[in-house]
């Protein structure tokens, strides 16, 4: 298993994007790593560029969702077939920096830490945006702090991984799952900017208003939390991602001296 990286990337009609984020993965300079690419039923030529770089490079695996679609179902298919020690996850068009895996790994080896993530870059607005120093249950609860595409998890720390099935703010499941269940979880950021997350006006991340009830609905079920609770912390949701949206550096300031 070594210091090997499951890379997990869910894939539907992102051609537009596809090759930028295959080749920000493949310029990693921690080269030990598996990309795992689930095809999510994709109508364009996404499924056509996928079997070229797998073609090209064993360490591109292309897998077909077996599970029900959308993201759920596709990092669940890709989890299944992982043979890694670490766990990361890079959406179809997002990119990464070069060091990247390399950075983070090391980060976490140093510091035992099990949960690992980093602050991002939207590519459209060119906008740094901060992640907590460390990341609980207890400020999941209040937003999701953490994008999918930072994450980095030890696996022979963190063996069971649930992928909940839900349409929307899957990645939030994901981690209210994780660190419900081990509230002693090692988490930290690894201070740098190494991603590079893309903004988009179409699509899942579109809709605010379903993104809040999918929210609450996260909240609910897999932190576990009464309705008063719930309602409760959905609406910190809807402030924060204000906040985040008006004024980035404000929202900074409050993850750098706040949270």
């Amino acid at each position: 298993m070594n210091n090997k990286v499951s890379i997990v990337m869910p894939c539907f009609n992102a051609e537009k994007f596809l090759k930028h984020s295959i080749q920000s993965v493949l310029k990693q300079s921690h080269s030990n790593f598996e990309l795992l690419i689930v095809n999510d039923g994709s109508k364009d030529n996404s499924l056509d560029i996928l079997k070229e770089y797998a073609r090209r490079d064993k360490r591109i695996i292309l897998l077909n969702n077996r599970y029900e679609k959308g993201a759920s179902g596709a990092r669940r298919t890709a989890y299944d077939k992982a043979s890694g020690r670490f766990l990361a996850f890079l959406d179809s068009d997002d990119i990464w920096k070069k060091e990247k895996l390399k950075k983070q790994i090391s980060f976490m080896l140093k510091n035992e830490l099990s949960f690992c993530y980093s602050h991002y870059e939207t590519i459209d607005r060119k906008i740094t945006y901060h992640a907590p120093k460390i990341i609980t249950f207890e400020k999941l609860l209040f937003t999701n702090f953490i994008p999918c595409l930072t994450v980095i998890i030890d696996l022979k720390t963190l063996p069971h991984i649930d992928f909940p099935s839900i349409k929307k703010r899957n990645d939030y499941a994901i981690w209210l799952s994780i660190f419900e269940k081990n509230k002693t979880v090692r988490s930290g950021c690894c201070n740098m900017h190494l991603a590079f997350y893309r903004e988009n006006n179409y699509g899942l991340s579109s809709n605010k208003l379903s993104n809040i009830y999918f929210a609450y609905k996260n909240i609910r079920s897999h932190g576990k939390q009464n309705i008063i609770s719930s309602v409760f912390f959905t609406f910190f949701h809807a402030v924060i991602a204000l906040l985040k949206k008006v004024s980035p550096k404000s929202y900074n300031y409050l993850i750098d001296h706040i949270i």
